[in-house]
């Protein structure tokens, strides 16, 4: 039987922050053994490299910094596994992951370690069979993983998309390649880490000092930020990225609008007011975003709150490529003496079509070129009689082709800006600026077209307005540089109170003189044949509280936990489950309380192994007359700036002896408004 007695011993903030008006209670010290030094525990020193992931819902990009170099060095990683060649577009990578079947024999020209879980790249080169199509057969399209981040957008209009990828989820769970949804976030994460090591190379070492920033959108609730920064964690413990395994990860959170602002507005920051308000129109691979936004300090850029809710549309970049495809097997239909020598149309489309039109038309289509056309060399095709855009060795596509590719998704763009200017301006906001970020920003043809809206939207307002694009060829990769931006300058960010609460799970003894409120005490409860006592089970106390109080860098809480082992117990460990909450704040309520059912999500669990001690515990509880096998230890839940700091001593006191192993740290970036220190 485990429980945790409800008498906090110590609550303490740093107080340089002047966040608490009176300073922490001095404890009585005695000798006590030494804490060995914990490697990236140390808050005066700066991170050597600073990495920022952009996980974005069909591409992810990285960026990287090193400390000492100039600050405008800032590099985006290329070249991962399974890219084809050095292109721009191959330092962003698809946010896919392929599952490999499982009980099958391989061929045998089949190595039994090509044969594993493929990521961003490597997913599309095996969907083109460009390693064979024996191992090609070896994936099943049903365990293709694609636009895994909308397992975490609840908006509507992604509906449809996340149904499917739900789909896709269930079936590589029921085929035990994963145990929760979650569990590809850490697995994606885990090998963009492992290639992210291999490219920086020999200087990336091992005790290197790492902060890893990740961005989300504003729109995101606290539960999904904790999500996405535990899996993050547990795959930079995994791969040892700043970490030992067991030392504290050093992450830090953005919202994604203010890291794409920073690297959109660097070269215009002279225009900016306080006070100002601009649109934010994000246009992704596959879904667009606009959000509207006040500006709170211009040096350093700080947005303040969201003018209107944020809207979106599954339209961008990738839908192009789809429409492209499509239209072409139409065009080649007829043309089957092209499939010869196991070449099939599709795989001449993914060869010699895909790679012309996202290199080359795609950044090139101007939608007023109306007497433009677009060649692609196709080896083999020879003239039509009946499609004059089938020529010797080319298919020529003309411009209404195109247009018709494109006109959907700029048009949709379009009007979306159009909208959100009204929305801001029946909200009382004037916009000034609409600034176009993402990688489908870089295309001339939505730049001109959304030049001409513009130009519309001010004749129906008779309001100034100035469009701004990222700088040429890095829309795409801007996020993730403008999110190192962010982490480099942390200063004037929001301040330290937490928007989500952070508790212990307790069990309480309904025989002890404490005074709980009487309806924690009507609550069910449960007979321990051990103790020969009733509990209420499974309750929380939330030692951090949402909207409590502000916290400084350091902030202390420290209680004791009681756990009863059985006589057969072979192994003395006491576990602390960890919860969170975005509204929850009232002790000692059932998880099937209403106060708390359906509000909390466990975020961890650490583990006190006080095996190596039981005979003293034992020799000290027949001293003071307690005939159980019981251990009584003092827990101090430490919030060092992003991070849980946990250590346990025995006998619970502040003096008492620091258990072996006891430290362990959770990441709790997700506890703080994204920009946190």
């Amino acid at each position: 039987m485990h429980l945790n007695t409800s008498t906090k011993l110590q609550d303490t903030t740093d107080t340089s922050d002047e966040v608490e008006e009176e300073p922490a209670p001095k404890l009585p010290r005695r000798s006590v053994p030494k804490i060995k030094k914990v490697r990236g525990n140390h808050r005066d020193q700066s991170p050597e490299w600073y990495i920022a992931i952009d996980f974005g819902t069909t591409f992810t990009t990285v960026a990287w910094y090193r400390r000492g170099t100039p600050s405008e060095q800032i590099h985006t990683v290329d070249n991962f596994p399974g890219t084809t060649d050095l292109h721009l577009s191959n330092k962003q990578i698809p946010t896919e992951l392929w599952y490999h079947r499982k009980n099958v024999r391989f061929p045998v020209n089949i190595k039994a370690n090509d044969v594993r879980v493929r990521f961003g790249s490597e997913v599309h080169r095996m969907a083109n069979a460009e390693d064979g199509v024996e191992l090609r057969d070896l994936y099943d399209d049903e365990d293709r993983v694609v636009m895994m981040k909308l397992l975490l957008d609840k908006t509507d209009y992604v509906k449809a998309s996340r149904d499917r990828l739900q789909k896709t989820v269930e079936s590589i769970k029921a085929k035990k390649h994963i145990e929760n949804d979650e569990d590809v976030f850490f697995h994606f994460f885990q090998e963009v880490l492992r290639a992210v090591k291999i490219r920086l190379g020999h200087d990336f070492k091992d005790d290197s000092i790492v902060e890893v920033t990740f961005r989300v959108p504003v729109c995101y609730k606290p539960s999904a930020v904790a999500i996405l920064g535990a899996q993050l964690e547990r795959a930079m413990k995994d791969t040892k990225f700043g970490t030992d395994g067991d030392s504290p990860c050093n992450i830090f959170v953005v919202h994604e609008a203010e890291a794409q602002a920073m690297r959109a507005l660097k070269e215009s920051l002279n225009e900016l007011e306080r006070g100002e308000t601009f649109i934010l129109i994000d246009c992704g691979g596959g879904t667009t975003d606009i959000g509207i936004y006040r500006i709170a300090l211009t040096e350093p850029l700080r947005l303040g709150a969201e003018v209107h809710e944020a809207t979106g549309a599954m339209v961008g970049a990738t839908g192009l490529n789809d429409k492209v495809r499509s239209l072409v097997r139409i065009i080649l239909r007829g043309e089957r003496y092209l499939e010869t020598g196991g070449e099939t149309i599709d795989g001449i489309i993914a060869t010699e079509v895909m790679p012309k039109f996202e290199n080359d038309i795609k950044r090139e289509f101007r939608y007023q070129n109306t007497d433009a056309e677009y060649p692609i060399r196709i080896r083999g095709l020879k003239r039509s009689v009946v499609d004059d855009r089938v020529r010797q060795n080319y298919l020529v596509l003309k411009y209404q082709d195109i247009w018709n590719i494109f006109r959907p998704a700029v048009k949709k763009i379009g009007d979306m800006m159009q909208e959100a200017v009204m929305n801001a301006k029946n909200a009382g906001y004037t916009v000034s600026k609409v600034v176009v970020v993402g990688g489908f920003g870089d295309s001339p043809c939505l730049q001109s077209y959304l030049l001409e809206q513009k130009d519309r939207i001010v004749r129906q307002t008779g309001s100034s307005l100035k469009l701004r694009f990222t700088p040429r060829n890095m829309s795409a990769t801007g996020v993730a540089t403008g999110a190192i931006m962010r982490a480099m300058n942390k200063a004037d960010g929001p301040s330290r109170m937490p928007c989500q609460s952070i508790g212990i799970l307790r069990h309480i003894p309904c025989d002890q003189e404490e005074d709980y409120p009487a309806e924690v005490m009507l609550q069910q409860r449960e007979w321990s044949a051990e103790e020969q006592v009733e509990y209420v089970m499974n309750t929380i106390e939330w030692l951090v509280k949402k909207d409590d109080k502000l916290l400084g860098s350091v902030h202390t809480v420290t209680f004791e936990s009681e756990h009863v082992f059985k006589p057969q117990d072979k192994d003395w460990i006491i576990e602390e489950q960890l919860w969170a909450s975005e509204s929850c704040t009232l002790d000692f309520y059932r998880l099937d309380h209403p106060n708390n059912a359906g509000k909390t999500m466990e975020i961890g669990a650490v583990e006190f192994d006080v095996s190596d001690m039981r005979e003293q515990i034992r020799k000290a509880n027949t001293e003071d007359g307690e005939n159980l096998d019981k251990a009584v230890i003092l827990v101090e839940m430490t919030v060092i700036d992003r991070n849980l700091e946990f250590t346990a001593r025995w006998p619970a006191t502040p003096d008492g002896a620091v258990i072996k192993g006891s430290r362990k740290f959770f990441s709790v970036a997700s506890a703080f408004v994204p920009g946190t220190q």
